[in-house]
């Protein structure tokens, strides 16, 4: 497995794109994170869930890969991959208020994303780990968070670190 750390500010909500460099300073993808309208904030906070955005993941050329956003129409998130050009709907297997295990079918393929005892986050594809993403304990801090990324392709690198934004970091806004 490759592997690269970036570095994100911790109040990510003033940023429309991030983007996420390695430690040679080349930017491998754009991260982009869109406010719900109001009425929709305001739905989500009275049903506990504290996802406030909605995000995109691009190559650093700024062509699409993938998207999660919460659809209200369905009371379900939603998954969009823009390679393959399919969507699915992103399944949760624990309370709303823990990190738990999500999953999600894309392209005739099984995906798990889910937390270990150490709070690492796994990312499986028809049982094989493809991914790993987590906080780097290291430098953590109260104004940026350092997170490592270890994978298989580029493509299961992008698609962890936008299910991590947005299921993994959405408290520490």
């Amino acid at each position: 497995m490759e592997n690269f750390v970036y570095i994100i500010p911790n109040s990510t909500n003033v940023l429309q794109e991030i983007p996420i460099v390695d430690e040679q300073n080349v930017t491998l993808f754009l991260l982009k994170n869109y406010n719900y309208q109001f009425p929709n904030k305001l739905l989500l906070s009275r049903l506990l869930l504290n996802y406030f955005y909605t995000y995109q993941i691009s190559t650093e050329k700024g062509r699409p890969l993938y998207s999660i956003h919460y659809s209200f129409l369905k009371n379900c998130w939603r998954i969009t991959d823009y390679i393959m050009s399919s969507t699915a709907l992103i399944h949760h297997f624990s309370p709303l208020w823990e990190a738990g295990t999500y999953s999600f079918k894309l392209n005739d393929s099984t995906y798990l994303f889910q937390k270990d005892s150490i709070g690492t986050y796994h990312l499986h594809c028809d049982g094989k780990k493809i991914a790993m993403i987590s906080l780097t304990l290291l430098y953590r801090s109260t104004e940026i968070h350092n997170i490592c990324v270890s994978y298989e392709t580029k493509e299961a690198a992008s698609l962890s670190v936008v299910l991590f934004h947005t299921f993994c970091l959405k408290n520490s806004r």
